[in-house]
């Protein structure tokens, strides 16, 4: 990107470099979901094989459903931003259009963040049901939420 003019003025790079930059741009959005959704779904294994108790399996299919539909939406949407694809990075290509760029991203975010929040906060209540020290359940408590830094 750098040899495109990132951080660069777009009057600076010319045209084609802005182009090439927009592409980039579209390609990066397709693959953004991706990692993201394995991250969250090997989270939801992990505690699938921590805590074998029922109310929590069902917790964790209903996040990992969210997830999955999360994943479909960002993926149908990041692919059909633009129709045709080529005004995404062409304003000037007659007809077709494109979808409101600030509202898609506030749609894709939230609820990544709201998955986010009930991973981190799934296990705290099966942590705090242990019979254990209460500075112990709250270290326990701290280290979960710490992996959501």
């Amino acid at each position: 990107m750098v040899e495109n003019g990132f951080g660069k003025h777009t009057n600076v790079v010319g045209a084609p470099a802005v182009v090439t930059f927009d592409k980039c741009i579209y390609a990066m959005a397709i693959l953004y979901a991706f990692p993201i959704a394995a991250t969250k779904f090997s989270i939801l294994l992990q505690y699938k094989r921590i805590f074998s108790v029922q109310s929590i399996r069902i917790q964790i299919y209903i996040v990992g459903g969210v997830v999955a539909a999360w994943l479909v939406m960002k993926e149908g949407t990041a692919i059909f931003t633009c129709n045709p694809i080529q005004k995404l990075w062409d304003p000037a290509v007659v007809g077709g259009y494109c979808l409101d760029l600030p509202k898609y991203y506030v749609g894709v975010a939230v609820p990544n963040i709201l998955t986010d929040i009930a991973l981190l906060a799934m296990p705290l209540p099966y942590i705090y049901g242990l019979h254990i020290k209460t500075l112990q359940k709250i270290a326990i408590m701290f280290v979960f939420i710490l992996g959501g830094l």
